[in-house]
């Protein structure tokens, strides 16, 4: 049976079946259940026949030998047999599943790209369009492409590498044309992460995923003090959505409670290039602001966020 890699997190998709005609497994059903009714029946018979006046006692009588189903040992020896076609039929029931990655929540063509999230549709059931779509791998790249944009005056939106949402924060004119909107995707701008052990924080680009970002802080004798249930979500996409755990201790399970810093690319005048860099650190009043901003103050370049010592759980 093929292991699920959540690493690989669905590579693609297919099932293989063991038993590969579904009749056969209803077939076997039915004879297993046929055998477990007379081996009931015979079990009752024996104790009716052996039993004088009327069933005082419950205790069944010496196999006969005439039959199979009352051997001496016959009954232990059909157990075993049932148990084995039990144990076959299972084995016939199971099935080897393979996962998918999504698609890429953006797909352009000639005449401009469409944007949809990871559940496939919007709650208005209409498409979101944009000009273009351009994936920055370092936050020089992605200043260069809001300075783009801020020259050219478009709008823009930035979106994950799934599009995990269900409302259309990552659409810059909902359903509205293309002709002045521009996706930034974050799908490769996803391969910082400093661990400073001393200050007992973890610096991420904004893309890096939650599962990666978990992987690197244990891998440095941390953990992460709160995180949601899904693992696909990026890091700046959790902190701009408020996503949160479950988790009472300390200050609670909203991620964004534990940030330490964020970085932003923000529009800028022309003597600046049009866009620049803005770092919100420690008591800066603005933080609290850009933690949970919905992507509508700047694209996140980076998180800085708290982490404690890896912590088990016992007994």
């Amino acid at each position: 049976m093929q292991i699920f890699n959540l690493k690989r997190f669905i590579a693609e998709r297919n099932s293989t079946v063991i038993c590969t005609s579904s009749n056969f497994s209803i077939h076997f059903w039915f004879f297993v259940t046929a055998l477990s009714f007379f081996r009931r029946f015979f079990y009752i018979r024996n104790i009716i026949i052996t039993t004088p006046n009327k069933l005082k006692t419950l205790q069944p009588a010496s196999p006969a030998p005439s039959s199979f189903f009352n051997m001496a040992g016959g009954h232990s020896l059909f157990s075993r047999i049932l148990g084995f076609i039990h144990a076959l039929q299972l084995l016939c029931s199971i099935t080897t599943v393979y996962g998918m990655i999504p698609k890429s929540p953006v797909e352009c063509s000639n005449s401009g790209c469409i944007l949809r999230n990871s559940y496939g549709a919007w709650g208005d059931r209409k498409d979101c369009s944009a000009l273009n779509v351009t994936y920055p791998t370092t936050e020089e790249q992605l200043r260069t492409a809001v300075s783009d944009a801020v020259r050219n005056n478009l709008k823009v939106k930035v979106v994950t590498r799934f599009s995990h949402t269900i409302p259309k924060l990552a659409c810059p004119q909902g359903s509205a044309g293309a002709g002045a909107t521009l996706l930034i995707s974050t799908e490769k701008y996803n391969s910082g992460i400093e661990i400073d052990a001393a200050k007992m924080a973890v610096t991420a680009d904004a893309g890096v995923g939650l599962r990666q970002l978990i992987d690197a802080v244990e891998s440095g004798g941390f953990s992460l003090v709160a995180a949601p249930y899904w693992e696909g979500v990026t890091v700046a996409g959790l902190i701009s959505t408020g996503a949160h755990g479950s988790s009472w201790w300390g200050k609670g399970g909203g991620v964004h409670d534990h940030v330490l810093g964020i970085s932003f690319v923000v529009p800028a005048s022309k003597s600046e290039g049009y866009a620049k860099v803005l770092k919100l650190e420690g008591q800066d009043p603005m933080l609290n602001a850009a933690k949970v901003s919905l992507g509508v103050l700047g694209a996140i370049s980076k998180v800085r966020v708290f982490s404690s010592y890896t912590f088990f759980f016992n007994d």
